[in-house]
């Protein structure tokens, strides 16, 4: 089997769910169940959290609001070549099993009338279920040229990790979730050819979206 990388951001789905200004500390524990629902097709291997400012009456960010450090790396499992992930600059946290939720600690050094939410995060590194997979190596076209991503296998299938360095913001499935006036919105982008164009990798994306909406997501 042999796999392309799309052009970014890929195939794109788009999700949504009402999350009202007073419960803006329930983001990340939003964003775990959302992942736990995903997990068939993708497991996060380090993920970005970025802290912004609110306006706790509109749930806007504040534009002249700076934070010191606002984002931070939570490490679920370090990612062994040829995955390439820049954690330069970034505050890092090992997850050692737990949720991001737990992981990633209130702040309270908004001003007054505003509050810091966890609104923007994303999925720097990921490990995706290659289906139907058997061999040891998936042969993947980039931009620059072929090359040999290392596949691992475990009792749910057979895994590929990036991004790489000719991929360097592409991981194979990437999340990203921003938070703004009491909505938060998730999407899911397919970089690489193995979920889109083959009828077994699309079955395993359309499964993941349905385990979404019936957690209580809205797909647009």
């Amino acid at each position: 089997m042999n796999a392309v990388v799309h052009e970014f951001p890929g195939l794109a789905m788009r999700f949504l769910r009402a999350l009202p200004v007073q419960h803006y500390r329930d983001v990340l524990s939003t964003i775990d169940e959302a992942l736990v629902a995903l997990r068939p097709l993708v497991r996060p291997l380090v993920v970005e959290v970025t802290y912004v400012v609110m306006d706790l009456d509109l749930g806007l960010p504040a534009p002249d609001a700076d934070l010191d450090a606002p984002s931070i790396a939570v490490v679920f499992e370090m990612p062994a070549a040829p995955v390439c992930v820049d954690l330069t600059g970034l505050a890092t946290v090992r997850a050692e099993g737990r949720p991001l939720s737990s992981c990633v600690a209130s702040r309270f050094d908004a001003p007054a009338g505003h509050v810091v939410a966890a609104a923007n995060g994303r999925i720097m590194a990921s490990e995706a279920r290659l289906p139907g997979f058997r061999g040891d190596v998936l042969r993947l076209e980039t931009r620059t040229g072929a090359v040999s991503v290392p596949v691992r296998h475990d009792l749910d299938g057979a895994w590929v990790a990036g991004p790489l360095l000719e991929t360097p913001t592409q991981p194979p499935v990437g999340v990203r979730w921003s938070y703004e006036g009491g909505m938060l919105n998730l999407d899911v982008a397919i970089a690489w050819s193995s979920w889109s164009d083959d009828p077994t990798g699309s079955y395993l994306v359309e499964q993941a979206a349905r385990a979404l909406v019936a957690s209580g997501w809205e797909r647009t």
